[in-house]
């Protein structure tokens, strides 16, 4: 069901990391979040010469991550991104 690598020991317990082999849409799902972000990083955020736009970078970043996670575990993001371009 799930690969995992286990590599080396620290402290007496092995690290496993999930490799995601099971979920092919894996990269282009970070991918087209991505695409989100910076789709409305230059909509919304971008400053120009006279006028500054303020981004609450830690805000962005959590609800890029949950829409991440949520594409890649569920096959849709949950929509975060969107609406806070709205």
């Amino acid at each position: 069901m799930y690969e995992y690598i286990c590599s080396g020991e620290i402290s007496g317990t092995n690290i496993c990391q999930y490799s995601g082999k099971e979920n092919p849409y894996l990269e282009q799902s970070v991918d087209d979040r991505t695409r989100d972000l910076t789709q409305l990083i230059e909509e919304k955020y971008l400053s120009s010469g006279k006028f500054f736009r303020k981004a609450d970078f830690a805000r962005i970043a959590q609800f890029y991550t949950l829409d991440v996670i949520s594409d890649v575990a569920f096959g849709a993001p949950l929509g975060f991104l969107e609406r806070l371009g709205l």
